[in-house]
């Protein structure tokens, strides 16, 4: 399921970076956070990806690569050692994001005053 929805988000993360998508400025019905969760969702969205993507890269890797190429132990213990810290950093990143509005580079431009007044998105 998150291999799908992963696919799906690709395409909209640069047009959520760009503000070149209106899906996101409403908060939807079945919503049931309010404003301000809708706000912190989506401004967290681009790290969440990126977390979601390097772990279905892992999970790829693990259940896929090595066991059809037959790799090496120490090869799995590599690509664990890189990967794994990879999608806690990021998974820690989105919290932070979420919960504090930190760091406001990784937050999409036009989400970055939103993310100090917790404001609606109009």
């Amino acid at each position: 399921m998150l291999t799908l929805l992963g696919l799906l988000a690709l395409p909209q993360m640069p047009r959520l970076w760009r503000h070149e998508t209106t899906f996101y400025d409403r908060v939807p019905a079945w919503w049931s956070w309010g404003a301000g969760g809708w706000v912190a969702w989506v401004r967290s969205l681009p790290a969440g990806a990126a977390g979601a993507y390097a772990a279905i890269l892992l999970g790829l890797y693990l259940f896929f690569v090595s066991p059809i190429f037959k790799l090496s132990r120490q090869a799995d213990l590599v690509v664990i050692w890189v990967l794994l810290p990879v999608v806690c950093i990021l998974f820690l990143i989105f919290g932070s994001i979420f919960f504090f509005g930190r760091p406001k580079f990784l937050i999409p431009p036009h989400l970055r005053e939103a993310a100090t007044t917790r404001h609606t998105l109009s």
